[in-house]
């Protein structure tokens, strides 16, 4: 596990009082479980004002904090009776998490923090409450210790070098000019890995589309869907994965780019422009023309992102989980009927839960006779093979020091 941030005791003490602590309080209601805090949270702290950069990172560290622990921290400061309005006392137990003395923190904080989680009877109770994971989450998870494990340390930022504009040793090298140091990432070979913090997005080479940021499990997805003649993208989004199939298409191959949201395939073609692509897009209504390679980068939970987007595990819900399923098993069949024969169709989630993974695949092959699952280990450079599971491929945050994937190669029939 990666060490808490350090922060000097006087800027805690200083956040846990006055217009510091107001500003943080307001920051952490407005945003905390909020559907899209990963968006507005750095936009929000980029326009407040009232704090200097210190401070900022400061209220960051302690929103985040509350959102990975948010369970514990309810349950010390409910320990004496119901509380009308956790938000404050959650500040605080923050900040004493973070490192303030709890003798100077509020009183609100309830009990020294860090501390043991309390003793329950069950062991997925007492699970749950030392991770601040809901309990049906974990109840429903392939292995729990594992997602517990997974969300225990801070994601690193990954950067996918553009091939079609340079390689990766003279980004390295780039980047260093500019005062951005990075090393040579483990499984991918486009992958840097950045040390430190830097603003990357203001890069010059960034904005050249020498690089874009994307996790090293991302990356490979494109190894395996291996694009030739006719290739698909079904649920391109904003482009993310496109952007790093677009390199390896071979001279004649084209690629379509579809999704539900228009804006997000005009945000796509925006980006694959930079990076020196001409993308051609399309809205999903007509079933497009038959395709030799199809990747289908699902809707799903995300919960292989949850160390990047904390607050995601109390947005979820079982219910919501069902529908993001049937919602995947109408997708898969769509993309499989535009599969020409012998051709290659890519299932892909960021999440970890078998429901949205092998268990959708599974059901796919009951549904669709005569499609086959081809092994994702030979398929990928040998640095990767040890992401694979049995068939699948299945980077783990907790064993591999990426996002959690998952991806199935499916072949059709003829």
């Amino acid at each position: 596990m990666k060490a808490l941030p350090t922060h000097r005791p006087d800027r805690l003490l200083a956040a846990s009082q006055g217009s510091r602590c107001q500003t943080g309080e307001r920051l952490l209601r407005a945003h905390l479980n909020s559907p899209t805090a990963s968006v507005d949270l750095p936009r929000a702290f980029r326009e407040e004002r009232g704090l200097g950069s210190k401070d900022r990172k400061i209220a960051q560290d302690a929103i985040y904090t509350v959102a990975r622990h948010q369970e514990r921290f309810l349950f010390a400061l409910g320990k004496n009776g119901p509380i009308d309005d956790p938000v404050p006392g959650l500040w605080q137990a923050a900040l004493v998490y973070l490192g303030l003395p709890p003798e100077q923190g509020s009183a609100r904080a309830g009990v020294p923090l860090p501390g043991p989680a309390p003793l329950l009877v069950d062991p997925l109770d007492q699970l749950a409450m030392a991770s601040s994971l809901p309990r049906w989450l974990l109840k429903r998870s392939e292995n729990p210790q594992a997602m517990v494990d997974g969300v225990a340390s801070r994601a690193p930022t990954c950067l996918r070098v553009n091939t079609a504009k340079t390689t990766r040793e003279k980004l390295k090298q780039g980047l260093e000019e500019e005062g951005i140091q990075t090393h040579i990432g483990q499984w991918s070979p486009l992958a840097l890995v950045l040390e430190g913090r830097a603003n990357l997005l203001g890069s010059r080479l960034y904005n050249q589309g020498h690089f874009e940021l994307q996790d090293e499990g991302s990356q490979l997805l494109a190894a395996l869907v291996h694009p030739i003649g006719r290739s698909i993208d079904w649920c391109a989004g904003a482009g993310g994965k496109t952007l790093a199939l677009l390199p390896e298409l071979p001279e004649g191959g084209t690629l379509l780019a579809m999704d539900t949201r228009i804006g997000a395939l005009h945000q796509a073609q925006k980006r694959a422009k930079r990076a020196g692509f001409t993308l051609a897009i399309r809205k999903h209504g007509q079933p497009p023309h038959p395709a030799e390679r199809i990747l289908v980068d699902a809707p799903c939970t995300g919960l292989g992102t949850l160390r990047r987007d904390p607050c995601l595990r109390w947005r979820l819900s079982p219910q919501s989980l069902d529908g993001v399923v049937h919602a995947q098993t109408q997708i898969l069949d769509n993309a499989a009927d535009c599969t020409k024969p012998g051709g290659r169709l890519v299932y892909a989630t960021c999440s970890v839960l078998p429901e949205e993974n092998q268990g959708q695949v599974q059901a796919f092959l009951q549904r669709h006779k005569g499609w086959r699952v081809l092994p994702a280990a030979p398929l990928l450079p040998p640095s990767a093979a040890a992401l694979c599971q049995g068939d699948f491929y299945k980077p783990q945050p907790h064993l591999h020091g990426t996002d959690g994937f998952f991806a199935a190669v499916l072949q059709s029939p003829g």
